[in-house]
């Protein structure tokens, strides 16, 4: 991350007006104010919202309250869709989101002490190394940032893979975060941008680390190569973080139900090939996922998110 913030972010100064060392400008601190954007604007709007956002960037990852439940739930999740809106609809800001979140994640340089000289005012708890996780986990679920950025990203999460992140305030860790981020920022960079911020339920199988799951019915009186011609064959697909194998079945049980881990930035045509694969299915051309709603039903296109259509549903 020095590498790309020497060559696309803006010089910092501190209060007695030094010049901030880019090890620092990279690395984890619970200071609110930013004099400037991170990364390099040419406008003065997309200026000030980077500024304010980093406020409220900070104020949710140095949260004091656990992240599961209570009356502060909905508000947290409120905060998640509008950063994910933000970056949904100000492409400009997407290196400037990307930039000030792998900032709050970046605690390893205190812990190594890189620097002690200038070192922040306080280190992070685990909660805030969590929350400021969490919010990487949404964006890489949601849009990738420029090319330039994006090797840099994948680096630095990459040399996060087996790093062990809090999950709540009883000490829960899990080592499946970073590789989880990995994965789902591979598929928003090669699928897109995604069409909706993510639903409640795919808030909730993203903040727990479990899967959650979306029914996949077989039309009636359907014979699928001779393993199913039952009446309402239903395959369940679970979608969620808890795999280590992008696309792990589960199991496959007399009944015809089979279930898979998925990542969230799961696209039709992909779902469709695997459930192929999974049943068997000599060849899945001509084979499609139609979703039913409001007594209509409609085609899903290939390019088109599972999770965009789960939250357009929720919505």
């Amino acid at each position: 991350m020095i590498t790309y913030a020497s060559m696309h972010c803006n010089k910092h100064l501190k209060t007695d007006r030094t010049p901030v060392q880019l090890e620092q400008l990279v690395t984890w601190t619970n200071v609110k104010t930013l004099t400037r954007s991170m990364v390099k604007l040419n406008d003065v709007g997309a200026e000030k919202m980077a500024i304010d956002l980093w406020k409220n960037l900070v104020v949710f990852a140095t949260g004091s309250k656990d992240l599961r439940g209570g009356r502060n739930d909905s508000k947290q999740f409120g905060f998640l869709v509008k950063l994910q809106q933000l970056g949904l609809v100000e492409s400009t800001l997407r290196d400037e989101i990307y930039m000030q979140v792998i900032r709050l994640c970046n605690t390893a340089p205190l812990e190594k002490a890189v620097f002690v000289g200038d070192r922040p005012k306080a280190k992070p708890k685990p909660m805030h190394v969590r929350r400021a996780w969490l919010l990487l986990q949404i964006l890489c679920t949601s849009f990738p940032p420029s090319n330039s950025l994006y090797k840099h990203a994948s680096a630095f999460i990459e040399e996060s893979v087996g790093r062990k992140i809090p999950m709540d305030s009883f000490e829960r860790q899990s080592r499946n975060i970073p590789a989880w981020c990995l994965e789902q920022l591979k598929h928003t960079k090669m699928n897109g941008v995604r069409k909706y911020p993510l639903g409640r339920s795919e808030y909730l199988s993203i903040l727990n680390d479990v899967c959650f799951p979306v029914l996949v019915r077989f039309l009636g009186n359907i014979n699928v190569n001779g393993l199913y011609d039952n009446d309402r064959s239903v395959t369940e697909i679970f979608m969620g973080a808890e795999s280590e194998s992008i696309f792990a079945v589960n199991t496959l049980n007399p009944e015809g139900n089979v279930k898979y881990d998925k990542i969230c930035s799961q696209t039709s045509s992909e779902l469709t090939l695997q459930v192929a694969q999974r049943i068997r299915m000599r060849d899945p051309a001509g084979w499609a996922l139609f979703e039913v709603r409001d007594g209509r039903e409609r085609c899903i296109r290939g390019i088109e998110y599972i999770g965009d259509i789960i939250s357009e549903w929720e919505s």
